[in-house]
Parts: structure tokens; C-alpha cells; sequence
């Protein structure tokens, strides 16, 4: 049972970072997107 439990943890554990890996790597893109249009609009003008 404590070997189930500890396999699930480390699991449950890679998941998260994983989760948070992709969270940090969405928020990175759209401030790359928000700079990019930013840019764009600065050159229309």
C-alpha cells in the first residue's frame, strides 16, 4: 500500500511541475504576443 501511495505522490508530484512548466510557458507567449502586436501597432502609425 505505502509503495502504491508513494508511486502516486511522485506522480501526482511530475504532473504538477509539468502542469506549471506549461502554465509558465503560455503566460510567456502571450506577453511575447501582447509585445509583438504592441510592435506592430507602433509601426502602423
Amino acid at each position: 500500500m505505502l509503495a502504491v501511495d508513494n508511486d502516486e505522490i511522485q506522480i501526482s508530484t511530475q504532473l504538477e511541475s509539468s502542469v506549471q512548466e506549461l502554465v509558465n510557458r503560455t503566460e510567456q507567449l502571450h506577453l511575447e504576443n501582447i509585445e509583438e502586436a504592441k510592435g506592430k501597432r507602433c509601426h502602423e502609425t
